[in-house]
């Protein structure tokens, strides 16, 4: 389920917040921080395509104690430079620095993380404005050794990462194109 604006998933999650409470189940603004290895979760986990509703009577029912419930602010250079990070980890990109810092120019060397920093913040930029905005809210509670998930997301963050992806393959099939 997608939820069309961020108004709208203030309101998603506080009602999640407000009936978890009326089920004598304790409210945790945060959600707890899951280990994962190279394949996967060392646990089962459980996402959730109900009703929101539905979702907090099962916890209740289940006998779940701690509902944890967590909203999450988009903030567009942090998102963008974490993104790029990711491919500059992988390979992807390389840093133009050296021992005095990055050239002034690095952004124009194809294939730099300026470079790509650049790209996606010209191909994403009318998403700026959404800085500050919620863009997902996620809750999670656990029972018999199962993390029960429940995530909403706004509607024009799934269209934001899309147009961020499609601009970093278009990056990647620029690259290997030149590099032949």
């Amino acid at each position: 389920m997608t939820t069309e604006t961020s108004s709208d998933l203030r309101r998603t999650l506080d009602s999640l917040r407000s009936e978890a409470k009326a089920c004598d189940m304790v409210v945790c603004p945060q959600l707890p921080g899951f280990q994962f290895e190279d394949d996967g979760p060392d646990f089962p986990i459980l996402v959730w395509e109900g009703t929101d509703s539905e979702y907090v009577a099962l916890a209740q029912n289940a006998g779940a104690r701690i509902f944890y419930a967590e909203g999450h602010v988009f903030d567009f250079e942090t998102v963008l430079t974490n993104r790029v990070a990711e491919y500059r980890v992988s390979q992807f990109l390389y840093d133009q620095e050296d021992d005095e810092g990055p050239s002034p120019d690095a952004y124009l060397v194809e294939g730099s993380t300026p470079w790509m920093l650049d790209r996606l913040q010209q191909s994403t930029h009318d998403w700026e404005g959404r800085t500050g905005e919620l863009f997902l809210i996620q809750c999670v509670w656990l029972t018999e050794g199962v993390a029960h998930i429940l995530e909403r997301r706004a509607q024009w963050f799934s269209a934001f990462e899309e147009r961020l992806q499609e601009s970093i393959e278009a990056a990647k099939a620029l690259l290997s194109e030149n590099a032949r």
